[in-house]
């Protein structure tokens, strides 16, 4: 093959991938922004990812967190419960979220990075929001739309594989209280 063919070649081999991201990965409520690695890391920062939005870092964040976590009602008690772990940790919302720690408690190569629920994470973080989730998240932070957790810091689902007796029983043993939000059925939510 010649220079030129094997150019045209990449260039074809170059389209069908960016064809595949779009139709594919976004059909699946993956990013078309970012890239997601096989084990659910995205590669892009936070502050890349805000600015291609062109959002804020902690719009960008918290909108992850209710795209990737839940659906109407419950993204928003998600981004609330996010929200209020934050403020009590005083730290970020994008520092809380992409905070990553290995077995040993050691901070790894993944932190400061969006990505799937894994242990080490608070939650999960690898879908990209929606713009009418941006808004909503803005209003979160801004205090526009009402706490409906009554300042819960952490949620669970009970039906999931991970959520089961003993997820209550380490929260219950923390002196956290279960609550559940009007309307949200799946999801269980907890505060002080």
């Amino acid at each position: 093959m010649n220079r030129r063919g094997f150019i045209l070649l990449l260039g074809v081999v170059g389209f069908i991938l960016l064809v595949w991201k779009r139709h594919f990965v976004s059909s699946r409520g993956m990013s078309v922004i970012a890239s997601v690695t096989g084990i659910g890391i995205v590669d892009e920062t936070p502050e890349e990812l805000a600015s291609a939005q062109g959002v804020s870092v902690e719009v960008e964040s918290l909108a992850r967190v209710g795209q990737s976590e839940e659906t109407g009602d419950g993204s928003i008690a998600c981004m609330w419960a996010t929200k209020n772990k934050a403020n009590r940790r005083g730290m970020s919302i994008t520092a809380l979220v992409t905070l990553d720690h290995d077995d040993d408690g050691n901070d790894n190569k993944y932190a400061g990075h969006y990505s799937r629920y894994h242990h080490g994470r608070y939650c999960s973080t690898f879908k990209e929001p929606s713009g009418e989730m941006l808004t909503a998240a803005a209003a979160v932070i801004s205090g526009s739309i009402p706490d409906p957790t009554g300042g819960a810091i952490h949620w669970d689902a009970p039906h999931g594989l991970l959520s089961d007796q003993n997820v209550a029983d380490r929260r219950m043993k923390d002196g956290l209280k279960e609550f559940w939000v009007d309307g949200v059925t799946k999801t269980r939510f907890w505060r002080p």
